[in-house]
């Protein structure tokens, strides 16, 4: 069964975000027991059983690793080029009322790291999302390459992204993600710029990615210097953290049950966005394709 597959090699690390205590705990997929939890009782986690696929209630913070050994399968090009045909549909009609919108006011204009899909693996794992959280519905699948930039105008902006292909031909690949995670970020704290809860593909980075981002920064004469490695990752929803209903199951459940969301993937194109104000009202600017190998 592929469940009992999956589940023999995954491990499961848990962490409430606001608190500093951490626990490790073996999903084992055998007798599904887990050794009790150092954590405070009114955070304890609760699991989920494999044979469940709906939505839990829990608010706790998890972050899981998986060893998929799956081959790739290949990936149909797109001839798609208008900005217009890869941009937002109408918001998904879910089983469960809407939740209040994303209330958080973001900044500046933004880049964003675009991929291919397997059959539209991540668009559908974003609905998803809308469909059993009624949350709104994230733009595009993407990760965040730079954020907020507030140097430039628009138009300044659009002409620097004109130019990228002469600067970097093809982004590296992604490897396969390293796990899921949902978390809640607070503005302030390191390498979070906003306060809103969320559920991602977790991705890594290597020396490759990080000159090209090197490359982006200076072509767009970011004037921040950059701290740190980059922490690239997919979102599949995002929620106000007050309260949030997303939880680790049901995220973890869904992916278990769609593994080629587990496999690398080519960056087709990077996106230019305006993301002043709240995700309703983001909108992309241009988009440029990266040529294939």
């Amino acid at each position: 069964m592929l469940v009992s597959t999956l589940l023999s090699s995954l491990i499961v690390t848990s962490s409430y975000s606001l608190l500093p205590s951490q626990s490790m705990i073996e999903y084992n997929a055998a007798n599904m027991k887990l050794p009790s939890l150092a954590s405070k009782p009114e955070h304890a986690v609760v699991v989920a059983d494999p044979t469940f696929w709906g939505p839990f209630v829990p608010r706790d913070t998890f972050t899981t690793s998986s060893s998929f050994s799956e081959e790739s399968p290949s990936v149909a090009e797109s001839d798609v080029s208008s900005i217009g045909e890869f941009d937002s549909e109408d918001v998904v009609q879910g089983a469960v009322s809407p939740r209040i919108p994303l209330q958080w006011v973001f900044k500046g204009l933004t880049l964003w790291l675009e991929y291919e899909q397997y059959d539209n693996d991540l668009t559908k794992a974003i609905e998803h999302a809308v469909r059993v959280y009624g949350t709104e519905r994230i733009p595009v699948a993407h990760s965040t390459a730079i954020y907020g930039m507030t140097h430039l105008s628009e138009q300044e902006a659009i002409g620097k992204l004109a130019k990228v292909s002469e600067v970097i031909k093809r982004w590296p690949d992604m490897d396969r993600p390293q796990g899921v995670t949902q978390d809640i970020a607070q503005e302030g704290r390191p390498g979070q710029v906003c306060s809103i809860a969320w559920a991602e593909l977790t991705l890594s980075t290597n020396n490759d990615h990080e000159r090209a981002l090197d490359e982006l920064y200076k072509l767009f004469d970011v004037p921040a210097k950059r701290e740190g490695s980059w922490t690239p990752h997919i979102s599949l929803a995002y929620d106000n953290p007050e309260n949030t209903i997303l939880n680790l199951p049901d995220t973890f459940s869904y992916v278990m049950q769609h593994p080629s969301l587990m496999k690398g993937r080519r960056v087709k194109a990077i996106s230019l966005w305006n993301t002043a104000g709240k995700m309703a009202n983001w909108q992309c600017l241009d988009r440029v394709f990266f040529t294939n190998p």
